[in-house]
């Protein structure tokens, strides 16, 4: 029961939409579904896209907020989730090589091997936050509210701020200025990396541990303010992509202020909405991670190349429908992965006893 009342409808529903903003992501970035590469430049279509672009970017920072806000009260932990999230970045790897060599005339020894090493920077850094997590709880339960808030503060000016604010004078300047970064030796890396994960942990945690003052923030507030984060970031992204060497670099970062305060408001809107417990949404919302592992193959079934310049209600439908067909796609997919795996992994639970470990203070322990 005490699971499962974990699984608030409201925060299922962000995790749904948190997702489809990763596919409209990928479908507008150049390297990805190639919006940014196929759109008339000056067009209306090109405008929207970055007002899409600025509207989901908080996507992945969110991921990791609710990760924070929910496993922020357990200090206890196992190697078998992790060792899942692994596995079926395995399996999808290996099962899209093999489709790839059919579709394509040859499936090669050197593909399949390669498809066995799990690459995957969210899943790497999402089993490395995981199994350190108790130990940023035992922190964080020691500390009290002030404590916190201090060490928030401090934290988001040190991984956030000063990060995006060198990155943007590297923008400027047209030279690197990473040696200024208090992320590391190579800069930010654009909150591609554990400290960004961290951080934003640390955030969904606090709004769970300390919630008195956010929750007095008007409703109407919080849109607001999530309307003006936007606005800012589709000007910054504008600016980049007019006056810097680096297209819409800095704007995109997951460690910009903006795109964290975005990723914090939003969560706060959809924390505070009254859905009574509902069972298609947390059935929909269970399929999230093979979306994620999934939708990148799928988009180029929707030949956006086609409709990227067409009328912008048309381009605005394609890419909505589109990210919503994508989705129910992969969740049919989850669902026949589940059905074959959830035995196989009780079977292995029942057999084989997997390490499971819990952090405790120094005085519990004695």
């Amino acid at each position: 029961m005490g699971k499962e009342k974990l699984r608030d409808s409201n925060i299922e529903l962000l995790r749904i939409f948190t997702m489809l903003g990763v596919i409209i992501l990928h479908y507008n970035y150049a390297d990805a579904g190639g919006g940014f590469r196929l759109v008339t430049p000056g067009s209306i279509n090109y405008y929207l896209m970055y007002v899409l672009q600025s509207m989901s970017i908080a996507a992945v920072d969110l991921f990791i907020l609710i990760s924070g806000y929910f496993m922020c009260t357990s200090c206890k932990r196992g190697i078998f989730k992790p060792l899942t999230l692994v596995a079926q970045v395995i399996v999808f790897r290996v099962l899209i090589c093999i489709a790839s060599g059919i579709l394509h005339g040859g499936i090669s020894l050197r593909g399949i091997v390669s498809a066995l090493i799990p690459r995957n920077y969210f899943v790497i850094l999402y089993v490395v936050l995981y199994l350190i997590s108790p130990y940023l709880n035992l922190l964080l339960h020691a500390m009290d509210q002030k404590e916190m808030r201090r060490m928030m503060l401090i934290l988001l000016l040190l991984f956030s701020l000063e990060p995006t604010l060198v990155d943007l004078m590297s923008e400027v300047t047209g030279s690197e200025q990473n040696e200024l970064s208090a992320v590391g030796r190579y800069g930010s890396q654009w909150g591609y990396c554990i400290v960004n994960f961290v951080l934003m942990y640390l955030v969904g945690a606090y709004l769970r541990l300390h919630p008195e003052k956010t929750d007095k923030i008007p409703t109407g507030k919080l849109c607001a303010g999530f309307g003006l984060f936007l606005v800012a970031d589709v000007c910054w992204s504008l600016l980049n992509n007019h006056m810097t060497r680096f297209a819409s670099r800095s704007a995109y970062e997951y460690c910009n202020p903006l795109v964290i305060c975005s990723a914090a408001t939003l969560f706060l809107l959809f924390r505070r909405m009254q859905i009574k417990p509902n069972r298609i949404i947390n059935s929909l919302a269970k399929g999230s991670f093979t979306v994620y592992l999934l939708h990148g193959v799928l988009l180029q079934f929707l030949r956006i190349e086609k409709f990227v310049n067409k009328n912008p209600l048309i381009y605005l439908l394609h890419v909505l429908l589109g990210a919503a067909l994508i989705y129910l796609v992969c969740w049919v997919v989850y669902v026949c992965y589940d059905f074959v795996t959830s035995r196989l992994y009780r079977l292995l639970q029942s057999k084989v006893h997997f390490y499971e470990y819990e952090v405790k203070p120094a005085e519990a322990k004695s």
